[in-house]
């Protein structure tokens, strides 16, 4: 246990730290089923004319000094391949620099009239998966401070 208030704060930024870690871990592990969510409702609610908002779909984690990247430029390089002229590379910033989100998208540039056209479809699906995703990171934080 620390003794002083320097070796207090030191192990408290180190739980910090943990507790981030671990919920990233959470978080990562259950971005396939958010992503397989996602395709779900795009596919029962959108004709599908050149396959890049299926293809593009994305979670992914970031924040707290995660490098997300890689995982974002792949799911634009699939909208690229299928519908070039409509590619959004710009990728999202949410969040404070210690917070971790999962960040679930289509880097598409009509994505947001897409959102309107099928009725909010991606929200309400993604709503659905709130407290799966709570689960998933306090499950990731308990394993690592374990």
């Amino acid at each position: 246990m620390p003794q002083g208030l320097d070796e207090v704060f030191a192990w408290l930024d180190g739980l910090k730290a943990k507790a981030q870690q671990g919920a990233a871990t959470g978080l990562d592990a259950a971005a396939p089923g958010v992503e397989s969510v996602l395709l779900a409702a795009a596919q029962a609610k959108i004709k599908g004319y050149t396959g890049a908002t299926f293809a593009g779909i994305v979670a992914y984690v970031t924040g707290a000094g995660i490098d997300s990247s890689g995982v974002f430029q792949e799911a634009v390089e699939a909208v690229r391949d299928r519908n070039p002229a409509h590619v959004y590379t710009e990728e999202i910033s949410v969040g404070g620099p210690d917070d971790i989100v999962l960040v679930a998208t289509v880097p598409t540039d009509y994505q947001v009239i897409l959102e309107q056209v099928i009725d909010k479809g991606f929200l309400d699906a993604l709503d659905g998966e709130a407290s799966t995703l709570q689960d998933a990171a306090a499950q990731g934080i308990a394993e690592l401070l374990a």
